[in-house]
């Protein structure tokens, strides 16, 4: 192949290949032209509504990469379970390993065995844990939270009840007696009259196990301490019994592994506990283990990088629509291969806006080029490890320039679960806008070309450009295509989603009888020494209403209210809008407690979130945003805690006694039009404003501020911003 242009030195050539079509007595050959390439697509016109979709939005769906894995899990059942494929023929192939621990999940409620070169979920299921916390009760006798796991485990299997009744017997000891020896409470002869039948039984089986391992670990190598709990103690034949753990089994030989290093550094059980916690803490991956696993039959799970030189006969690359780390200017020092180390410093505070590193902005085109030639190679390595058939999964999200004209293509759509087809239409809309926000004009179908892509250094970036190329000509036939295109169902995680959520109402409504039957047990009321700032509202302003604004109801309120139980309530949304208003100052994707939505489906779980991004994008562009955004000095959820002495007074509240008050205040930055300036900002995401009610509390921030920051109370300004109407008052 002769190339008509030199090709930068960082961009790999390849050679056309196009297979014979006759054997070598020159007789045609009868090939078989059943594609063997299959994307799967997700995409949110999935949902009951075409919703819009901000494609630049700076938070990523988390549920894609719980669908996918499902997806991909789901396929390679369906391959064993029609014997066109056994487990080994297939391997699931990652960019990164971030999501990987989805996969090994859902492989094993599969039934499907798998094998990696590094275990992500080591601590996710519960036979680790098991075995966690029976050797840090055995060298931490004190640690109240792995005796109440110990009680819960196979090791004891006590009941809830049975639980419960041992560790209020362990607080009510501990509280009467404050230098009573926690250890003196495990497994006391003391609760044993109150248990049931069953529970006694249990526990005293337990107490035997717990004393006898006790003396065994003083006399043997951590590796036999591993023996004794994984084969005296019954967890092997479980897996061997019960297929649905039997790929548990292969836990042990990573905590044996990881035993057997401890040992050869000369260290104890201390230590391994002590590796153990590091490991579940910090969700840290077990790599370079080389054990030979007995595992002849079973999906890989590997990276793109360490599969180089392997084939298998059936290759699923995932995550292609995932973004890989961008190159940016946010380190201290930043290195450029033409001009050396170069320091980001930052702007002189008159600069209207920050101004890039020179240096990135001058070799940035170059970058990107080199970048976009490094994700095609890698994308090369992943699909050639296929010899038989290749599967690509990824997802679609539709910006709002694209939501009309898509709107208009799915209305002729029969059902929610595309065709071929029907894919390749709308991905042809979603690529021709793509690219017409790249050149800035309007392009049509004529003017897609191969060469023409804007990766956002993602796979699909790439392939979506080609894809559409296979799309219906002038006279509405589709060319005879190489590949097919498949749509991933939605229904599957939803039913997921409420099913969690209705086991965890059916525990709620098992053990009411309990607790209405328990005793009401009065106790001295102790006066708090730490007190939050939203408690110091002045009561007496709180009823009146003079001046109030009432926000309309929107649909977070309709979700809100369906929760008869308070699930999810106002403070849970506040909390998440909170987060996202901090995502924009960080540049990072908002850190949100998984506790926080679990009760939600996925489409509530969607609402909530691009409500609080709208919210927090309201502020963003206000004043107060533009002046945070240019300040030379800014807090993000600022935590503080401030002593108030005895007599003193904060707002219209005095304190006739020492407290602390322990707060966080939402955003504090330098006023960079005033740099003796600070000012503070509360939001709020009341659907009724009335400002009044947290006088005090901002006077507390702004105590707060003047404290850690040596300056007087009047040279702070404090703001309520009500996210709901971008409604600021400065109090």
């Amino acid at each position: 192949l002769t190339l008509e242009k030199k090709f930068p030195d960082f961009e790999a050539t390849y050679n056309w290949v196009k297979p014979s079509v006759k054997d070598k007595n020159g007789n045609p050959i009868n090939i078989d032209l059943t594609p063997r390439i299959n994307f799967l697509f997700y995409n949110n016109t999935q949902e009951d509504n075409l919703e819009e979709t901000n494609e630049e939005n700076i938070f990523e769906d988390l549920k894609f990469a719980e669908i996918e894995a499902m997806a991909i899990s789901q396929k390679i059942k369906n391959f064993i379970d029609t014997k066109k494929y056994q487990s080994k023929d297939c391997a699931i192939l990652f960019r990164s390993t971030s999501n990987q621990h989805l996969y090994e999940k859902h492989l094993r409620k599969l039934g499907i065995s798998y094998t990696s070169e590094s275990v992500v979920g080591f601590f996710n299921e519960s036979p680790i844990n098991n075995i966690y916390y029976l050797l840090r009760l055995l060298v931490y006798p004190t640690d109240m939270v792995a005796y109440e796991n110990l009680l819960f485990s196979p090791f004891v299997n006590l009941s809830q009840s049975g639980v419960n009744l041992c560790m209020i017997y362990c607080a009510k000891k501990i509280k009467e007696d404050k230098n009573v020896i926690s250890e003196d409470l495990l497994f006391s002869s003391e609760i044993e009259n109150q248990l049931s039948n069953k529970d006694l039984e249990n526990y005293s089986n337990g107490k035997k196990l717990f004393l006898d391992l006790s003396e065994k670990i003083k006399n043997i190598s951590l590796t036999e301490i591993i023996t004794e709990l994984w084969y005296n103690l019954g967890n092997r034949y479980e897996t061997l019994w019960c297929d649905t753990v039997s790929l548990y089994e292969e836990m042990y030989d990573y905590l044996f592994e990881i035993a057997h290093q401890t040992e050869e550094k000369g260290l104890g059980l201390s230590d391994l506990v002590d590796k153990l916690e590091t490991l579940k803490v910090n969700n840290e991956r077990l790599s370079d283990m080389d054990i030979p696993l007995e595992k002849p039959n079973a999906v890989r799970l590997m990276t793109i990088h360490k599969s180089k030189g392997l084939e298998f006969p059936v290759v699923f690359i995932c995550g292609c629509s995932a973004k890989g780390k961008s190159e940016t200017t946010q380190d201290l020092v930043y290195f450029d291969k033409e001009n050396g180390i170069s320091l980001n410093t930052k702007c002189p505070n008159w600069f209207v806006q920050n101004v890039q590193n020179f240096f990135y902005v001058n070799s940035k085109d170059l970058i990107n080029l080199e970048r976009e030639a490094e994700l095609r190679r890698v994308l090369y390595v992943a699909m050639t490890r296929a010899e038989k058939e290749l599967y690509l999964s990824g997802k679609f999200t539709i910006n709002k320039k694209a939501t009309e004209n898509l709107a208009e293509v799915i209305t002729n759509f029969s059902s929610k679960n595309f065709t071929h087809e029907e894919l390749l239409e709308i991905l042809n809309v979603i690529a021709i806008n793509k690219l017409s926000e790249k050149s800035k004009d309007t392009l049509d179908s004529s003017q897609l070309v191969p060469n023409k892509c804007v990766t956002n250094n993602s796979f699909m970036g790439f392939l979506l450009y080609i894809i559409s190329e296979w799309n219906k000509n002038e006279q509405g036939i589709y060319p005879p295509c190489p590949f097919n295109l498949e749509s991933i169902n939605l229904e599957n995680i939803e039913e997921i989603s409420v099913t969690k959520r209705k086991s965890i109402n059916q525990i709620i409504k098992e053990i009411k009888p309990e607790y209405e039957k328990a005793k009401i047990i009065q106790t001295e009321i102790i006066d708090k020494e730490y007190i939050s700032p939203s408690k110091l509202h002045d009561k007496s302003t709180s009823i009146q209403n003079d001046n109030l604004y009432s926000n309309p109801e929107i649909e977070i309120d309709q979700i809100i209210k369906s929760f008869e139980n308070n699930e999810f309530g106002h403070d849970n949304f506040g909390t998440i809008a909170h987060a996202f208003t901090e995502s924009l100052f960080t540049k990072q994707n908002p850190n949100i407690p998984s506790i926080l939505i679990q009760m939600l489906t996925e489409k509530q779980k969607q609402t909530v979130f691009e409500t609080a991004h709208e919210m927090a994008q309201r502020f963003f562009d206000s004043d107060l945003g533009k002046l945070a955004q240019q300040s030379s000095w800014r807090k993000n959820e600022y935590n503080f805690k401030l002593l108030v002495k005895p007599n003193s007074k904060i707002g219209n509240v005095e304190f006739d006694k020492k407290q602390i008050i322990n707060g966080q205040i939402d955003l504090v930055f330098k006023n960079p039009q005033d740099e003796n300036q600070f000012i503070i900002v509360d939001f709020k995401t009341d659907r009724t404003e009335n400002p009044r009610i947290h006088i005090n509390q901002l006077e507390s921030y702004r105590l707060a501020v003047s404290k850690f920051k040596s300056t007087e109370t009047s040279n702070i300004k404090c703001y309520l911003f009500y996210l709901r109407s971008g409604n600021s008052v400065e109090i």
